[in-house]
């Protein structure tokens, strides 16, 4: 489904079929390369942790700071 903002900016929303998607999530079908797995199963707080220390130039903060 197509959509656009009040911008101009295009962004487009694909549902796949549903035994697509279900074929997908089956164990062993995935046969790709997973960049970044050390990150699988971090928290949000430890992702944000991450960023800070690797970009102390452009630090993520939160909104009651």
């Amino acid at each position: 489904m197509p959509c656009m903002d009040l911008e101009g900016n295009l962004t487009i929303s694909f549902k796949p079929d549903p035994t697509f998607s279900e074929g997908l999530k089956s164990k062993g079908t995935f046969q790709g390369e997973v960049l970044n797995r050390e990150h699988i199963g971090m928290t949000g707080d430890e992702l944000v942790q991450m960023w800070n220390d690797n970009h102390p130039e452009d630090p993520v903060v939160s909104p009651e700071n």
